[in-house]
């Protein structure tokens, strides 16, 4: 209940209207602020531990951990603390936030482990931003409940004000890549953060004593409304898990099995916020019941799509998943605004929502890795996705326990059938797909009991689709923080080919099922007249004596490069992620490595970190990690290539490889060249790709030196172009500013 206001402290029309738009601007401001931290402080991290998704993965959970902290200390607050106390009290939180004011990493935190880097960051994260971003978070739940005692209109319902908070965070989310990202640098981004924190602390004090100006006495209110029920908080447990864990999986999903493309990772994200925006309303714009009628038909045509391989293109298949689960998403918060409780248990229906958001940010990003080989998750969660569809007042005990009972089971049978093939002649992937559907069936049998139109449709394509399903070429698979990684046996068994997401990183020649005998000849973007294989013989050349050493490598990939190496050369590979170096060594996967260079040193984490420790200085050193189109940023900075020429001999040649689908990076490695005064030639290999009898793929390199003569006769040769910088204006990238969307504009441009 709220604080009894006297008659005169009641607001006028006037200034009930001018309370609505403050606290909206306060709860804007917040979410503004709340979301925009976490793209610019994960940007932060990646010199720390390259720019892989699972960066992303992490900060995501992180952020969740600590929402459900503060939206519990908000509840503490309004039920423990009197108006006027809990008003102070929470100034000073956010007061005790300004110490770690401007943002930046924490002092103390070196290099990142081999093994276990998802509790360093998280470490990390805590010590650096987590009591800001702590206090920040309360904001929402807080200013609510303090709305609900001014008088104001929609005082009985302000749920409404969630709404706005959430446009704030949806306007911060889309506006940081595409405006703050290519126009300020992260210390301005961090001092005009600070800035603004520092104007919502006096906002919010002013709210504060002016929501509370009235209270009678100096006691927490009572809630006197009913108390919820088990059945009611395990729903919105519920309600929250399963959007949220969908977030973090279908992230995963698109950005690994379908489109390493810059930006996707912004969209679910921001469907994620503006599902909110839509639903926390008086009157959603679109009615539940539609949402109920095309749930089911989207998880039909993603399940067929998962079982039948290659039925939509790529980008269909993209629009595909984020419709599904825009529909799921919007579903699930429906529900959960529909049995919101009164305002006086405001903030117990928020920390339970958060709750449920953390169990499934934690089940998705943190444990799934772990668990599953690959994104099985996403699967799983999709299926879980009709249960939001069931009214839990129209299911008895019993149903529910047999629910539990029936999924219970699909589960364990699918985890035997995932790991077991099922005991039959079926190759991996075959298996992979049966479990999807014992599970998809286990969880449908649940479902028919309620609603058997929609849910014997759905079942019989999951059925057609596991009988239909074609023979999988997957020989190999493993997840690591770093990605999934993918061998395949290509065109009948005549190549095997590695994939990492959906991007090639090295093939070989097969033989009766092995690797063939011999010399391994390197395919792909290192066959033999590849840009990279002319650089290696020219530099060579170039030399005073006929060995090249020592030659670094930062991407070790299938260790295609490896058989350019000659006898009594001192080669060395830095490579981040340990499950590669376990393919590469594998003489059974790929023969590079063990038949050319079974010697070779193989230095475990970020190429930055590795190389800046070691003592060596290079006569040639190949960066090898931009292939990706999730290109490591960090990597392709003025500090990043200045340090590569301090590990480098004084005629060393320094070669990028920036082949990318998406970016145009050529400019960002002009506008370094420039600024460091180094010479650049670049070629792009004319040849076509052939993926049929050569496995031969294009690459895009550059060739860096302090002068030409270190380059020997590489200019000569036909395709090389040296770099002017005569008109290069561009703002070189470094570890303060970088430009992503510059660079995906430019190659939009030139496809």
């Amino acid at each position: 209940m709220s604080p009894e206001m006297a008659p005169s402290d009641r607001p006028t029309e006037g200034q009930g209207r001018a309370a609505l738009y403050l606290f909206g601007a306060a709860l804007f401001l917040s979410a503004t602020l709340l979301f925009a931290v976490q793209p610019m402080f994960a940007k932060m991290v990646l010199p720390k531990l390259g720019g892989a998704p699972g960066v992303w993965s992490v900060a995501l959970v992180f952020f969740q951990g600590v929402l459900l902290a503060g939206y519990a200390y908000a509840h503490f607050v309004i039920r423990n603390l009197g108006p006027r106390a809990g008003a102070i009290t929470h100034v000073a939180v956010l007061l005790l936030g300004c110490i770690f004011l401007p943002l930046a990493l924490a002092a103390g935190w070196g290099r990142p482990p081999d093994e276990g880097q998802i509790f360093y960051l998280l470490g990390l994260f805590g010590v650096s931003v987590g009591l800001p971003f702590f206090a920040l978070s309360a904001n929402a739940p807080l200013l609510q409940a303090w709305y609900a005692r001014t008088g104001a209109p929609g005082k009985d319902d302000p749920y409404f004000l969630y709404g706005a908070s959430n446009l704030g965070s949806f306007i911060a989310l889309l506006g940081y890549p595409f405006f703050l990202e290519p126009t300020l640098r992260l210390t301005e981004q961090s001092l005009w953060w600070s800035i603004g924190y520092g104007i919502l602390l006096v906002f919010i004090a002013c709210l504060g004593l002016y929501a509370n100006r009235g209270a009678v006495a100096e006691r927490p209110p009572v809630a006197t409304s009913p108390t919820p029920s088990s059945r009611t908080k395990l729903a919105w447990i519920f309600l929250a898990f399963v959007p949220t864990a969908l977030l973090v999986a279908v992230t995963a999903h698109i950005s690994t099995d379908i489109a390493a493309a810059p930006f996707l990772w912004v969209i679910p994200l921001a469907i994620f916020l503006l599902t909110f925006v839509l639903v926390f309303r008086e009157r959603p714009l679109i009615p539940y019941y539609l949402l109920v009628a095309f749930l089911p038909a989207l998880i039909v045509f993603v399940a067929a799509d998962w079982l039948i391989r290659g039925l939509l293109p790529m980008w269909a298949l993209v629009i595909l998943h984020l419709v599904t689960f825009f529909a799921a998403t919007m579903t699930a918060h429906s529900r959960l605004y529909a049995i919101r409780p009164a305002a006086d248990r405001l903030t117990e229906f928020y920390l339970w929502m958060s709750f449920g958001g953390v169990l499934g940010g934690a089940f998705a990003g943190l444990a799934a890795p772990y668990i599953f080989p690959t994104i099985l998750e996403y699967p799983i969660l999709l299926v879980l996705a009709l249960a939001i569809l069931i009214r839990p007042e129209r299911v008895s005990g019993a149903q529910i326990k047999l629910s539990i009972g029936l999924l219970a089971v699909g589960a364990a049978f699918a985890l035997y059938a995932y790991n077991t093939g099922l005991s039959l002649p079926l190759d991996y992937d075959i298996g992979f797909r049966r479990a999807i559907l014992v599970v998809c069936c286990a969880v449908l049998l649940m479902f028919f009991m309620w609603r058997p139109a929609a849910v014997a449709v759905l079942a019989l394509m999951l059925l057609a689709g596991g009988v239909v399903a074609p023979s999988s070429s997957l020989t190999y698979m493993t997840r690591s923080f770093f990605g999934v990684h993918k061998i395949n046996d290509f065109r009948s068994g005549v190549f095997r080919v590695l994939y990492h997401g959906t991007t090639l990183h090295g093939a070989t020649q097969m033989e009766g099922g092995k690797p063939k005998s011999g010399w391994p000849e390197p395919l792909t973007y290192y066959h033999t007249q590849s840009p990279m294989a002319e650089v290696i013989r020219t530099a060579r050349e170039a030399g005073h004596s006929a060995r090249l050493s020592p030659v670094g490598i930062v991407g070790l990939g299938s260790g295609s490069l490896a058989c350019y190496r000659q006898e009594g050369e001192d080669w060395n590979f830095y490579e981040i992620d340990t499950d590669v170096v376990n393919i590469a060594r594998d003489s059974g996967y790929f023969r590079f490595l063990p038949a050319c260079a079974p010697d070779a040193k193989i230095h475990i984490g970020d190429a930055r970190i590795t190389l800046a420790e070691s003592n060596l200085k290079h006569e040639l050193l190949l960066i090898d990690a931009f292939s990706s189109d999730a290109i490591p940023v960090h990597l392709l900075t003025r500090e990043a290539v200045q340090m590569y020429f301090d590990r480098m001999t004084p005629g060393g040649v320094l070669v990028l490889h920036i082949s990318n689908r998406h970016l145009d990076l050529l400019p960002e490695v002009s506008s370094i060249a420039r600024d460091l005064d180094v010479v650049a030639w670049y070629k792009q290999d004319e040849q076509q790709p052939d993926y049929g009898p050569r496995m031969i793929s294009t690459s895009l390199v550059v060739a860096l030196a302090r002068y030409d003569q270190a380059l020997g006769a590489l200019p000569s040769l036909d395709g090389w172009t040296k770099i002017s910088y005569e008109e290069n204006k561009n703002r070189a990238w470094t570890d303060d500013f970088s430009d992503i969307f510059g660079a995906f504009r430019r190659g939009l441009r030139a496809f």
